[in-house]
């Protein structure tokens, strides 16, 4: 109803002439179920409410019919400006996206070149938390200095995973805790 009342006066004309047919026709059907009362017969109210419960299906009816042509016509708009959209986006340049695909490409070239080699390269991650060691892991922060008290740097962030190809190892690069940086 609140659509109709934003758009032309005629559609509004037309609502007012519907909401009007339907008060008549439910006013006909609670005149005709007063009508069988009179002298009373079974039959007759049975048949009048009947027909006032199908007057009342016949209101809900068309006004269902009225949401299903406005869901449709709106779908049809939504799906054209997505169309629309779709259509006027073209290929993404953005900074982030280019980035991104210089990350996949390495990612796939690294992944060509593990599956090239015979043995096969085994790769490991270290987890948040683990100990540092020197043998798998490097910082990525150079000069470091481990802070005071007897714990061991422990990994905060893996950057890169390790690598073993053959009997070689390919150091995993991490971020640590427990340490400062050394001036």
């Amino acid at each position: 109803m609140e659509e109709a009342t934003n758009q032309s006066p005629e559609a509004m004309e037309a609502l007012v002439s519907r909401i009007f047919t339907n008060i008549s026709s439910l006013k006909s059907a609670y005149i005709q179920l007063q009508a069988a009362h009179t002298p009373y017969d079974p039959d007759i109210i049975q048949a009048a409410d009947k027909l006032s419960l199908l007057k009342t299906y016949e209101v809900m009816l068309k006004k269902f019919q009225s949401e299903i042509q406005n869901k449709d016509s709106e779908t049809v708009q939504l799906e054209q400006q997505i169309q629309d959209s779709s259509q006027k986006r073209g290929h993404p340049r953005a900074a982030l996206y280019q980035g991104f695909l210089k990350l996949a490409k390495v990612i796939w070239l690294l992944h060509r070149l593990v599956h090239s080699f015979d043995p096969p390269v085994k790769n490991f991650e270290v987890k948040r938390g683990n100990e540092f060691s020197e043998v798998y892991m490097e910082n990525v922060v150079k000069d470091f200095v481990v802070e005071d008290g007897d714990e061991k740097p422990k990994v905060d962030l893996m950057v890169m995973p390790g690598f073993w190809i053959g009997g070689s190892i390919i150091q995993s690069q991490v971020y640590l805790t427990g340490i400062k940086v050394a001036e």
